[in-house]
């Protein structure tokens, strides 16, 4: 039962049913109905004159404070229908975490690229992935590049690695430290009603 729980989605409209929530800097964004991955509609960004621009699709959300930090992976699908040139430095995917305090500072980054390598008339996965130190409630801002061309996105997602990490811990409270994790809406999942609160063993774990 546990392993059909699904791993929470962090940003909404990322199937691209909707557009709200997203917002286009420096290109033109408009639902598209006919070149679609799944559901009814992807997003078509085109209007950018020039390679290398600085030209995007992008939301925000705030991550919520680890004592072991998080990992977070954004996947998205592309479709390139005509090429010109790449986005700034060949962005593509792209997640950077921006300061809790001020919301503008960009503390670190990643990204997959789009090149003029990256196949056309299909579509191609993308993935990145970004670390929120422990303690840390950071920004993280996702964005789909837009190049000298017209391409399609769908499907995009970030969700977290799940993990827990004890360190001289008795082997039963980890057990029931799991079973807790496992149903914590904290990190997006559902209560699925599964009591454990074991006897300690007197075994000591790392884990």
């Amino acid at each position: 039962l546990i392993d059909q729980i699904p791993r929470h989605q962090y940003i909404a409209n990322g199937d691209m049913e909707s557009l709200t929530g997203w917002t286009a800097t420096g290109c033109t964004a408009t639902a598209e109905t006919g070149t679609i991955l799944e559901g009814a509609q992807s997003v078509k960004l085109n209007g950018v004159t020039g390679p290398y621009a600085n030209a995007y699709y992008s939301r925000r959300f705030q991550s919520a404070s680890f004592a072991d930090g998080i990992e977070y992976t954004a996947a998205a699908w592309v479709y390139i229908d005509s090429w010109t040139g790449p986005a700034l430095n060949y962005r593509g995917l792209y997640l950077q975490r921006v300061d809790q305090t001020d919301a503008t500072t960009v503390l670190d980054f990643s990204y997959d690229r789009l090149t003029g390598f990256t196949t056309r008339g299909e579509w191609v996965r993308l993935e990145t992935k970004i670390v929120v130190p422990p303690g840390r409630t950071d920004y993280i801002d996702i964005r789909l590049y837009a190049p000298d061309a017209v391409v399609f996105w769908d499907a995009v997602q970030v969700v977290a690695q799940d993990s827990l990490s004890q360190l001289a811990t008795d082997q039963a409270t980890i057990i029931d430290n799991i079973v807790a994790h496992c149903q914590d809406s904290a990190v997006g999942k559902g209560h699925i009603n599964i009591a454990c609160a074991p006897a300690a063993s007197g075994v000591i774990l790392d884990r």
